[in-house]
């Protein structure tokens, strides 16, 4: 987070490590909170779904959530498929 917290010095930014249920630690404080960003690490990488804290914390935030992917290692990273600059493939 120290990166995101030297480049945007003017959003506070709250960090909380606790034990037990993630999404209902999740939940209790998104009923303080302006916006609630949770990560996304799928273990398979061709998988579209959410794990079952994201999704908890989706259905029963009180605010915003954005769910961020997991950033891969420069040496594993794909190019994108449908990479938004791309010209569309010529149909056949």
């Amino acid at each position: 987070m120290r990166p995101y917290a030297e480049r945007f010095p003017e959003v506070e930014i709250e960090q909380l490590s606790a034990p037990g249920d993630a999404a209902g630690h999740l939940v209790a404080a998104s009923r303080a909170a302006d916006l609630i960003v949770i990560g996304r690490h799928r273990k398979r990488p061709l998988s579209r779904r959410l794990g079952s804290v994201t999704n908890a914390v989706l259905l029963h935030t009180g605010c915003p959530v954005a769910v961020v992917p997991r950033r891969r290692p420069p040496s594993r990273q794909q190019p994108d498929p449908h990479p938004a600059t791309a010209a569309p493939a010529p149909l056949t």
